[in-house]
């Protein structure tokens, strides 16, 4: 305030009457006084009349941000003039006793926050720097802070100066602070009127669809830890690219480690002793890091399935036989060959055991992803070549295999259930059917997905099934990424007794202990069908029980939904992709993904490493969107692609 005006003489003089009342004779006073004012009725003349709040014996507080103000403003500051005063130094004796200079106009922001929850953003940081009459700022809060609603001093968020040529200009600026306050200033991930436990979420190879669970941790307010359980492992290239994650940490796991019981501890000590963060889950992101989260969690503490069964939950050999030890979920006949001989001797089992001595198998290897180097095979001397193409190669993660594992060929249409756990209650978050096809001298190329509803019998008997599977691999906790073939038997009724009945068979593929991958180009299919998706149902399950709780068991479509795994039948130079605007007129298209662009190579689609890209669609009518799904398989026939 300037000095000279009536109001401010007014409380001046008054002070003296305070400071000379409580015997303040030497140093500082920091005193704050309320102004009535008064209004007379017949001249309309303004009288103030003023009365003490308090007074300190010493220096203005509010952490002295605002010293930067009263020096640019008026020259010099309390602080300044209180040394002087005891130092015996010139500077007091100059000033004038019952007014100061004003050479410019300032003010002080104290911002409010309007509600309470946890900071994502300080979205209003560059709007404030980028006013006029901004000198300063002091933020007393972060991202990943829990923010009051602000009531007092305390809890305000943070300050600002301004510093203007006129009481317009820095007035402005004042109000436009206070104008953003609302919606502007902070971004709040959650609102919420009390802290909740904020710790960390730890997601080990945060890959495909791992990325974007690590990017939800963030989006809920957690603080976020990555780690990485292989070095240079090849399946880090599967980074979902549109994710940004900025994790709070990030720990690389020694997995070559000649002792890994040590290795773990280490890795452990590492994520737990940084800052003191609670560590609230640990989850797997990828296929890679499902052993050591299963590890981490079970030394720490958090939500796990335990590691009695961990091999058996990534070992697909090891998996089926889980299984059948139960004596109750049907599994696959099965051998794991590290020798000729034994693919011999499993095919003479078949034989002998199949209906109709049928000796049509597959070999793949035990540890892999999608339908890396799977072969069907019809012969023996089939099954052998096979055998020779798996046993000692690396495999799409960039492990040795070691052996081929030989199963029954599986007869029947291939569907995957989505499903997560907690504390043993299971629900499915969604069902797809798989269309796969023989095509460029591969058995099993993925050609797209259809989400299904659980109402049909055979999809029931599917998910009937998919219960007892995880039963008896004790998946107790968080998701699961399951892959079954139905077989359908027809059993003709007696006379009388009303038309044939469908029997159907469900038996498991292979089941992972993490969410669906496939870099997560589904995300859009499911959200929009389902209303939900299993990333942030599997969060649920972890840091929000109430909201797992409120869950349906099984999903019901609102809408259609595919995604069409786009198919290369064609090697060489990418020139352009002329059926790309077709697919995207398409009444059910929603998104696509490209894995490619002209100029770079173009290979056959052979496996999920292979494919060109993947179109996303949705429709409220399930015809028009397997039309359109065919005009997609067309276009590929027809020139989806053309080369150089």
């Amino acid at each position: 305030m300037s000095s000279d005006s009536e109001l401010s003489q007014t409380i001046i003089h008054y002070a003296d009457l305070v400071l000379d009342a409580l015997d303040i004779k030497e140093g500082p006073s920091h005193m704050e006084v309320m102004v009535d004012t008064k209004v007379d009725e017949l001249t309309g003349a303004i009288s103030y009349i003023p009365c003490l709040v308090e007074v300190g014996a010493r220096c203005q507080g509010g952490e002295g941000t605002w010293l930067l103000l009263v020096k640019e403003s008026i020259g010099y500051s309390q602080v300044d003039v209180t040394l002087d005063c005891y130092l015996d130094g010139i500077l007091f004796d100059r000033l004038h006793k019952d007014s100061y200079p004003k050479i410019k106009a300032a003010r002080e922001v104290d911002m409010v926050a309007r509600a309470s929850g946890i900071v994502r953003k300080l979205t209003g940081d560059a709007f404030i720097r980028s006013l006029p009459s901004f000198r300063q700022i002091h933020w007393d809060v972060k991202p990943g802070d829990f923010v009051k609603k602000t009531v007092d001093c305390f809890t305000r968020p943070g300050c600002v100066e301004l510093v203007a040529d006129t009481e317009e200009e820095v007035e402005r600026d004042f109000e436009a602070i206070h104008a953003i306050e609302e919606l502007g200033l902070i971004d709040y991930s959650v609102m919420c009127p009390h802290p909740p436990s904020i710790g960390a979420v730890v997601v080990v190879d945060p890959f495909s669809s791992g990325a974007n669970l690590a990017a939800m941790v963030l989006l809920w307010g957690y603080k976020l830890i990555l780690v990485f359980s292989e070095r240079d492992s090849p399946v880090a290239k599967l980074v979902t690219k549109g994710s940004k994650v900025e994790p709070t940490l990030m720990v690389q796991h020694d997995n070559t480690h000649p002792n890994q019981t040590i290795a773990v501890q280490q890795t452990l000590n590492a994520i737990t002793h940084y800052q003191g963060v609670p560590i609230l889950a640990i989850i797997p992101g990828a296929e890679t890091g499902v052993l050591l989260a299963d590890q981490l969690a079970a030394l720490y503490g958090t939500r796990c399935n335990g590691t009695e069964l961990a091999s058996a939950r990534r070992d697909k050999y090891k998996m089926q036989e889980a299984l059948r030890a139960t004596g109750s979920v049907r599994a696959v006949q099965q051998q794991l060959c590290r020798s000729e001989a034994e693919v011999k001797a499993f095919l003479l089992r078949l034989v002998a055991t199949s209906p109709g001595g049928s000796l049509k198998c597959v070999l793949k290897p035990n540890e892999s992803a999608g339908t890396d180097s799977v072969f069907l095979c019809n012969t023996e001397d089939e099954a052998v070549r096979a055998f020779h193409s798996i046993h000692g190669q690396i495999n799409g993660l960039g492990q040795i295999n070691d052996g081929a594992l030989c199963q029954e060929f599986l007869s029947g249409v291939e569907y995957v259930v989505d499903g997560v756990s907690r504390d043993g209650i299971y629900k499915v978050v969604a069902i797809w059917e798989y269309d796969k096809r023989s095509v460029n001298g591969a058995n099993f190329v993925y050609f797209g997905m259809s989400l299904r509803d659980t109402s049909h019998p055979k999809i029931r008997a599917i998910v009937d099934y998919a219960k007892q599977v995880v039963n008896g691999l004790k998946i107790h906790q968080g998701p699961s990424h399951m892959e079954i073939i139905c077989t359908e038997v027809v059993i003709s009724n007696s006379p009388g007794q009303g038309e044939a009945t469908m029997l159907y068979s469900p038996c498991l593929v292979e089941v992972g202990t993490r969410c669906h991958g496939g870099e997560a180009t589904w995300l859009p299919v499911a959200m929009e069908c389902i209303g939900y998706t299993m990333l942030d149902a599997t969060l649920n399950c972890y840091l929000r029980p109430d909201r797992f709780d409120e869950l349906p068991f099984e999903p019901s479509l609102k809408k259609s939904g595919a995604e069409a795994f786009l198919v290369s039948l064609l090697k060489g130079t990418l020139k352009d992709i002329p059926g790309m605007e077709v697919i995207r007129s398409l009444s059910s298209f929603r998104k696509m993904e490209l894995l490619t662009q002209p100029g770079s190579p173009l290979y056959p689609t052979i496996d999920c490493f292979t494919r060109p890209g993947s179109v996303q669609l949705v429709h409220v009518n399930a015809g028009d969107l397997m039309a359109d799904y065919q005009v997609i398989r067309q276009l590929e026939l027809d020139g989806l692609f053309e080369l150089l």
